[in-house]
């Protein structure tokens, strides 16, 4: 199979501080259905790490650029931001990816 060479890969990590995992939960969750019904989004999935729970991880595809431009835009992600700013310690690391293999 031949790799997508436009997609971009999101890991998007967040570690909720001390009694806060269920806030920063419900607030990752709820932008997960808008972005999953953007144009260029093909995978938005949360995700909890087992052995220190609310430690999560996001993993997202996007088409290209363009799209994950779009997605930066919205106004679900820009509330994500300024929500996980309080709720998490040192807010957000992003990591953007391209695949090498299929």
């Amino acid at each position: 199979m031949v790799v997508n060479e436009t997609e971009i890969v999101v890991v998007a990590e967040m570690t909720a501080q001390p009694g806060k995992a269920e806030a920063l939960r419900q607030v990752i969750q709820a932008a997960v259905p808008p972005t999953r019904l953007e144009a260029g989004n093909s995978v938005f999935r949360l995700h909890e790490d087992r052995r220190a729970p609310g430690h999560f991880l996001l993993y997202e595809c996007f088409d290209d650029q363009e799209a994950l431009e779009a997605h930066f835009r919205t106004a679900h992600f820009k509330t994500l931001m300024e929500q996980a700013t309080s709720l998490a310690e040192g807010g957000a690391k992003i990591v953007l990816l391209r695949a090498l293999t299929e």
